[in-house]
């Protein structure tokens, strides 16, 4: 079986070396990134086989899978830890649009 190759974007720190750890134990490659930048000029010239980034709803993160999507490279959305000092708060709109007249719903996760 040939070995996988991922990107790994931390922008936090958070788990990016983790990750690394994990997939090199398992026989693949994960490079890891702080920046988007980077990271999109390696998956531009190298195969990779799975973009894992911190889930975000920033514009820079939005551009950033919106790029790796066009190049035909599946995006794996990532959660940060929860640590019991953790208190961000997280939140995306959920929509049906299967339903006519479906109301937007907001959706929040919020840890405390």
């Amino acid at each position: 079986m040939a070995s996988k190759s991922f990107v790994v974007v931390d922008r936090t720190r958070s788990c990016g070396l983790e990750l690394r750890d994990i997939v090199a134990k398992s026989g693949d490659t994960a490079h890891v990134f702080s920046r988007f930048s980077p990271a999109l000029e390696m998956i531009e010239r190298k195969h990779i086989d799975a973009v894992l980034v911190e889930f975000d709803i920033d514009k820079q993160t939005t551009a950033f899978c919106t790029a790796v999507q066009a190049l035909g490279v599946p995006v794996i959305f990532l959660s940060a830890p929860c640590h019991p000092f953790d208190i961000r708060e997280f939140g995306f709109v959920a929509s049906f649009p299967d339903l006519p007249h479906a109301p937007k719903l907001p959706v929040q996760y919020v840890r405390r």
